[in-house]
C-alpha cells in the first residue's frame, strides 16, 4: 500500500489489491476508464486509455500496464509536486515508455526499454506530477518511490567564521563553498520525519562514517539522505550509491521522529558538509514538504551545476571502490 508524509511515496503493488473505488475485480480497470483514490490525504487518479490493466497481487504481484496508463495526482492537489522517482520493473515485453510530465501536461522526461537498467529499476532526478506508462504488450512494476532529499539535524556545514550546525543556519548566512568561495545561504527548508509511520528503506539515513573516504573525509560521521549527492572526482554521486554496508551504510530500524535540511544557495553548487563536498538545494526536488516555505515557488529557477550525476551503484567508478576499501582501513 502507499505510505506518505506528503513528500515520500512509496506504492508498493505486490502487497494488496488496492481497497479503492474505482477499480473492478482483481483491481482491474477498463479501457478509457479513470479510477480515483487517497493515499494519505492526497488524492490520485489512475487511467487506462489504451487497454485492460490491473494490479495482480496473485501471479506476478506488479502492476500490469497494457497499453497507455497514466497515474497522477488528481485536481484539488495543485500545491503539491513530485521528485526523485525511482521505479522497479519486472518483465517488460514489447516496447515501453514511461514519462514523466508537468502540471500543465507537458513531458518534462521520456524514457524507454533501455533506459531501464540491468537490476530492472528506473530513477529520475526531477519534478512532476504524474507518470505516464505506454506498453505495446506488457509491462510490469512492481513499486514506483518518490524519496527525500536533505542534511539530518546536527550536520556541520562550513562557513567564513567555523563550522555551524545545519539547524541554525538562517537566510543571509555566508556558507563556504567546496572551491573556497562564499555564497549566500537563500533559503533553508526543514521536513519532519516520523519513521514509524515510513519504510525505513525510502526514509533513514546514510551513514558516511569519519574517513570512509580518505583520512578526513568526512571529518565525523555523516548523515544525509540516500539522494543527496556528494561532489566526487567531477562527478556527483548519489550517496546510496556508495552503500558498502560497512562504512557506508543506511541507519536500520525505526528511528522515531528526526529532521532533514536543505540549503538554497546563489547557484546549485558544492558547498561543505563535515569535510566532504556536497551539494546544495536544486529546486527539481519542490518545496512541498518542506515547513519553511517563504514563498520559494515564485523565485526563479536554478539551473543544475553542468556535472554529471551518478545515481545507479553500477555506475560508480571501479578506482572510486579502491578508495572506498582504504576508507575502510583507515575506519577501522
Amino acid at each position: 500500500m502507499p505510505t506518505t508524509n506528503q513528500t515520500v511515496l512509496h506504492f508498493d503493488f505486490g502487497i494488496a489489491t488496492y481497497a479503492i473505488a474505482g477499480f473492478g475485480g482483481s483491481g482491474t480497470i477498463s479501457a478509457n476508464d479513470t479510477a480515483l483514490f487517497s493515499a494519505f490525504g492526497l488524492n490520485f487518479t489512475y487511467s487506462s486509455n489504451a487497454s485492460n490493466s490491473n494490479f495482480d497481487t496473485g501471479n506476478s504481484g506488479m502492476l500490469n500496464v497494457r497499453g497507455t496508463d497514466t497515474l497522477a495526482l488528481s485536481t484539488g492537489n495543485a500545491s503539491h509536486i513530485f521528485s526523485n522517482a525511482t521505479l522497479d520493473f519486472g518483465i517488460v515485453y514489447g516496447n515501453a515508455g514511461i514519462s514523466f510530465l508537468n502540471s500543465t501536461g507537458s513531458v518534462v522526461a521520456q524514457f524507454t526499454n533501455s533506459d531501464i537498467n540491468p537490476s530492472g529499476s528506473l530513477h529520475f532526478a526531477g519534478e512532476f506530477t504524474s507518470i505516464q506508462f505506454k506498453s505495446s504488450l506488457l509491462m510490469n512494476i512492481d513499486t514506483v518511490t518518490m524519496s527525500v532529499n536533505c542534511f539530518l539535524t546536527g550536520t556541520r556545514i562550513l562557513t567564513p567564521t567555523g563550522y555551524k550546525a545545519v539547524e541554525t543556519l538562517a537566510q543571509g548566512d555566508l556558507i563556504t563553498t567546496a572551491a573556497g568561495g562564499t555564497t549566500v545561504l537563500k533559503w533553508r527548508g526543514e521536513q519532519k520525519i516520523a519513521s514509524a509511520f515510513k519504510n525505513p528503506d525510502d526514509v533513514n539515513p546514510i551513514c558516511i562514517r569519519a574517513n570512509a573516504l580518505g583520512l578526513g573525509y568526512p571529518e565525523q560521521d555523516f548523515y544525509l539522505t540516500g539522494d543527496h549527492a556528494l561532489g566526487i572526482d567531477g562527478q556527483l554521486i548519489n550517496a546510496a550509491c556508495l552503500i558498502n554496508n560497512d562504512t557506508i551504510y543506511r541507519v536500520p530500524g525505526l528511528l522515531g521522529n528526526f529532521v532533514y535540511h536543505h540549503l538554497e544557495t546563489e547557484n546549485h553548487e558544492l558547498i561543505v558538509a563535515e569535510g566532504v563536498p556536497v551539494e546544495s538545494f536544486i529546486d527539481y526536488a519542490g518545496y512541498d514538504g518542506f515547513e519553511i516555505i517563504d514563498d520559494r515557488r515564485d523565485h526563479p529557477p536554478i539551473r543544475e551545476m553542468p556535472l554529471p550525476r551518478i545515481s545507479a551503484k553500477r555506475l560508480v567508478d571501479p578506482d572510486l571502490t579502491l578508495v572506498l576499501d582504504y576508507g575502510h582501513q583507515i575506519a577501522a
